[in-house]
């Protein structure tokens, strides 16, 4: 992918509205966008902007993708840069603390998905390798914690992960 972020502009008529927003929701499920004749892959999209503005007779729609992974954050190796991938994980890190403080267990698919880049951050050489052992381990009680459904151990077990980050991050930050 050539650019972060892809821009589609045109014109359309108000009864179009319902259709483009059809389309627009198809895709974020099947991963291209066709609203002018050129498709656009939107599977890595991040976040996605419409603007509807009406004008006399029609109405300007404007499509703003943000994609997530372009070809300037990703290593030699096809990974994404170690620092994108950080920064990505600081909402799901947020979220998940935010649902233990509550006393709540994550969706199964949240987990799953955090616990995801988690095993690909302590994938990369060089960042922090002597703590990855540790981290690995806190993962596991984090996941044998939410899999129990004892939201006490979960959130002790994230406080015990997130122990281990700030280690880290004294460190090698």
């Amino acid at each position: 992918m050539a650019s972060k972020k892809t821009n589609i502009e045109f014109a359309a008529g108000p009864a179009e509205i319902q259709d483009i927003l059809s389309r627009l929701g198809r895709a974020l499920e099947t991963g291209s966008l066709d609203l002018t004749g050129e498709p656009v892959d939107v599977s890595d999209f991040s976040a996605v902007k419409l603007t509807l503005k009406r004008d006399a007779q029609e109405c300007r729609v404007s499509v703003r993708i943000k994609h997530e992974r372009s070809a300037e954050t990703m290593e030699p190796g096809g990974l994404p840069r170690y620092k994108e991938l950080k920064k990505r994980m600081k909402k799901p890190w947020k979220a998940l603390l935010e649902i233990a403080e509550a006393g709540q267990m994550p969706a199964p698919a949240q987990l799953e998905e955090f616990m995801g880049e988690c095993e690909l951050m302590i994938s990369y050489p060089d960042e922090g390798e002597d703590y990855y052992a540790a981290f690995k381990a806190t993962m596991q009680d984090v996941q044998a914690a939410a899999a129990s459904g004892d939201t006490r151990e979960f959130a002790m077990a994230l406080a015990r992960m997130d122990a281990v980050k700030k280690q880290c991050h004294d460190e090698y930050k």
